[in-house]
């Protein structure tokens, strides 16, 4: 079984909406087409994808700080219990240094036993006598591997850990600068860092680029070396660009 955690860039509300009714009931259909379409336009909305078919989604809002507010987190009824929640919870909480959540009676221990942490009941949540769960879960360093065999410290282990992420998310599909930042709760700068990093490490794979070009004139940058997108065409001089996208494979693999 192959679990595959990504972001939807273009997500289809409609989809999202109807995907709903598969997997909760009442009392827990709160929202109807009208707010689900609001949410997802506020959400960074992720696919839960079983051996490449959809098995559910998690919604996350971002609270500013380095804070992500889970507004959903749903797995199809025949994909539950077999341990895809905790593979996707853990690549969550590896997203942020702090979230939140709310969640019911049903599921409220899934997520404690995760490092999660009660703060308080919220009456009323779901409907008149039934309540939410309100929950935090703060990322903190593993003190006791501060140092390793090879002299390491916490935060050069993390980083090299997202790039291995990175590396993957690449060896699976064709993403851009934006893209990726999104997808591992980064800013462009960092992503484009860590990515020319990664590159000096793939033998025998290698990074592979699909050059930027212009919106308007179609200008190709073949010849450009560096990672980040050019500021305007040359030609037509547009600042309207199609940034590069990247890829981890042979050259052949990437095709517009």
């Amino acid at each position: 079984m192959e679990i595959t955690f990504r972001e939807d860039i273009n997500p289809n509300p409609d989809f999202y909406y109807r995907q709903q009714f598969k997997i909760y009931h009442e009392p827990y259909l709160i929202w109807d087409k009208e707010t689900w379409e609001a949410v997802i336009t506020v959400c960074h909305v992720y696919r839960i994808e079983i051996d490449g078919r959809y098995g559910g989604d998690v919604l996350l809002e971002d609270r500013g700080k380095g804070i992500k507010y889970i507004v959903d987190f749903s797995i199809l009824p025949e994909h539950q219990g077999k341990g895809i929640g905790k593979t996707v919870l853990e690549q969550i909480k590896a997203m942020s240094e702090k979230l939140t959540a709310v969640t019911r009676k049903e599921t409220l221990h899934f997520f404690l036993k995760s490092g999660f942490v009660l703060k308080r009941t919220v009456k009323n949540y779901y409907r008149a006598g039934l309540a939410g769960y309100y929950m935090t879960f703060v990322r903190r360093p593993d003190r006791g591997s501060l140092a390793d065999g090879e002299g390491q410290s916490m935060a050069q282990r993390e980083m090299l850990t997202l790039r291995k992420r990175m590396a993957k998310a690449l060896e699976k599909e064709c993403l851009d600068l934006r893209e990726i930042s999104k997808l591992f709760g980064v800013k462009e700068g960092e992503a484009l860092g860590h990515l020319k990093h990664t590159a000096k490490s793939l033998h025998p794979k290698r990074l592979t680029v699909e050059p930027a070009s212009c919106k308007h004139y179609g200008f190709s940058f073949k010849k450009r070396t560096r990672l980040n997108s050019p500021g305007r065409c040359p030609v037509c001089k547009s600042e309207h660009i199609f940034p590069p996208r990247f890829k981890i494979g042979n050259s052949s693999e990437l095709r517009r």
